[in-house]
């Protein structure tokens, strides 16, 4: 990308716009400064490109706060991270915000403290852009590439980079959700080993059964798809899809194969890039959640805080909390949430855990995933099977799990 990256800032204070002209007037990157709201939304839908972030001001005014601009930013512009500014108590900043912004700052601002989130963000849009630019560069003959990533709390994969004439229409409002994956349906082997594929003809619905965007690809004349799964420890982290605007444009079966070849070498790279990338996000929620633990006066307080991050950033359907019974030496349910209707997976409230049982997914007080996952032996469901992957997050406190 060879254009500045922008930062939106909005503040109906003069001088704290001036603030952050000062403070990043060394910066390699364009400020677009607003003191009204309605300014602000007028140019961020006329960008070409979604600005690096946003900085907000907490309060804003009284008729339009900044809470209210952070809803309608995450509702029309979901890729695009939202810095939160205060003045006041953080406590109460983070708490008011519980949809979550990126990061939330005191005034006045700190330099160094914007300058590291802002090149946190700029290192992330850098490595999405390089994939992009790599891809369509290592796929000859196509015309566009886009890169999709999961978007863990909506469950749903974007587009968070691409290359050539992908219009903006396009990147803002296409999303997919796991189901609607090709590459899972086991009627293709290429699908099911997650290799990359390619289709010589999307808008032919005999060639591509599976194909759920044919009348965006008809709108904008493309014909030829490669696609490229980015996939790490048995998940679909996103993808990256080529496009040309000539249909069977790898019509050599030798070229097709070789071209095949290089890119599934290529995707396990972008893969673990990509899983980096995943990382960095979930330290900076993780993070925010042990701020707010550390304000929270009540042991109902602190289940709240991490039953609604959970559902909220880590995309769970279900979240259960169980609490150390020291009299009873056992795992006792605390507390449970679900976004899912609560028929379809109750939950016995009455079990009682042995913490031995948790000993083997724990593995000594790390973060296990399995996609593979059923809980009978530790966690009473009348529908086990309605459980298809688990986190399971320890909370230790002298060598003894308390949550």
């Amino acid at each position: 990308m060879n254009e500045k990256p922008s930062l939106f800032v909005l503040d109906d204070e003069q001088i704290f716009l001036d603030q952050v002209k000062f403070l990043l007037e060394d910066e390699p990157i364009e400020l677009m400064l607003f003191l009204e709201p309605k300014e602000f939304f007028q140019a961020l839908n006329r960008a070409k490109r979604p600005p690096l972030a946003i900085l907000l001001d907490f309060t804003l005014t009284p008729d339009y706060p900044g809470a209210r601009v952070l809803k309608q930013v995450q509702q029309k512009h979901k890729r695009i991270p939202v810095i939160v500014c205060t003045g006041q108590d953080r406590q109460r900043a983070v708490f008011s915000y519980s949809s979550g912004p990126y990061a939330i700052l005191m005034k006045p601002l700190d330099s160094n403290e914007l300058k590291v989130i802002l090149h946190e963000l700029q290192e992330r849009n850098e490595l999405l852009q390089k994939m992009a630019d790599d891809a369509l560069e290592l796929a000859t003959g196509f015309d566009c590439s886009m890169v999709w990533q999961l978007d863990q709390k909506r469950q749903a994969y974007k587009i968070v980079a691409w290359k050539g004439d992908l219009d903006r229409d396009y990147h803002r409002k296409m999303h997919l959700t796991y189901k609607e994956l090709p590459w899972l349906v086991p009627a293709d082997k290429d699908h099911r080993k997650r290799q990359t594929f390619y289709r010589h003809d999307v808008q032919d619905a005999d060639v591509t059964p599976l194909y759920v965007h044919r009348e965006e690809a008809i709108k904008r004349n493309w014909f030829s798809l490669l696609t490229i799964p980015l996939v790490k420890s048995g998940r679909v982290l996103g993808w990256i899809d080529c496009y040309a605007h000539t249909p069977n444009v790898l019509a050599q079966e030798e070229e097709r194969k070789k071209l095949l070849e290089t890119f599934n070498r290529y995707a396990q790279q972008a893969s673990t890039a990509l899983y980096a990338d995943m990382l960095t996000r979930q330290l900076r929620i993780i993070q925010e959640i042990t701020q707010q633990l550390s304000w929270a006066s009540t042991e109902e307080k602190v289940f709240n805080t991490i039953l609604e991050k959970a559902l909220d950033y880590l995309g769970c359907s279900f979240v259960w909390i169980h609490k150390y019974n020291f009299l009873e030496d056992k795992l006792e349910p605390g507390a449970y949430q679900t976004t899912e209707p609560a028929e379809q997976c109750p939950y016995d409230t009455s079990t009682l855990i042995d913490p031995s049982a948790f000993q083997e997914v724990l593995k000594n007080g790390t973060i296990q995933r399995d996609r593979h996952a059923s809980l009978p032996h530790t966690v009473s469901l009348q529908s086990p099977h309605c459980i298809k992957s688990a986190v399971y997050i320890p909370i230790k406190r002298a060598d003894k799990h308390i949550l």
